[in-house]
């Protein structure tokens, strides 16, 4: 089996208007929720074995710091892909994904893990910041995941969290 896990970054902050989309950084809740939500991913039992961010820096710093919060030790790698993404990027990047990881972590953006996560399970959900989509697939190989074959497994935002 395998488990994909599409995280919205954690909330970013618009004080400053002369930062690009791509530039801001994440706000004081951003920062806070960020970790807690690794942390919970490590309680869970679903911490990942890849992590991919978008080249924001408000994705680059939610991945740093939910890596911090589970324990991760491996390389939090940056994928242009996911900024901005369209949908068969995102597939083909999961379809791309070495089979010697279970469970791989994607850190992007919305409007895009909104309509990945519809067409990967099927279900509509809408994903406020930090939000955390546990998608499972019951092929061994990530090259045979394909849209409508994913369960909604788990659905996970920060405020539902003790």
């Amino acid at each position: 089996m395998k488990t994909l896990l599409l995280m919205r970054h954690a909330k970013s902050s618009w004080s400053d208007a002369n930062l690009s989309d791509h530039d801001r950084p994440l706000n004081e809740r951003g920062q806070r929720d960020a970790p807690r939500m690794g942390a919970y991913l490590s309680e869970q039992e679903c911490t990942p074995e890849c992590i991919l961010a978008s080249t924001a820096i408000r994705a680059r710093t939610t991945a740093e710091k939910v890596a911090q919060g589970c324990g991760y030790q491996g390389l939090v790698a940056e994928h242009a892909n996911l900024y901005c993404a369209a949908e068969p990027d995102v597939l083909e990047l999961v379809r791309n994904t070495s089979d010697a990881f279970s469970t791989i972590l994607l850190i992007g953006h919305n409007p895009t893990w909104e309509i990945m996560l519809r067409r990967f399970t099927g279900e509509s959900r809408r994903m406020p910041t930090a939000a955390i989509a546990c998608i499972q697939f019951t092929r061994q190989a990530w090259s045979d995941c394909e849209y409508h074959t994913g369960v909604l497994a788990h659905f996970w935002i920060p405020r539902d969290l003790a």
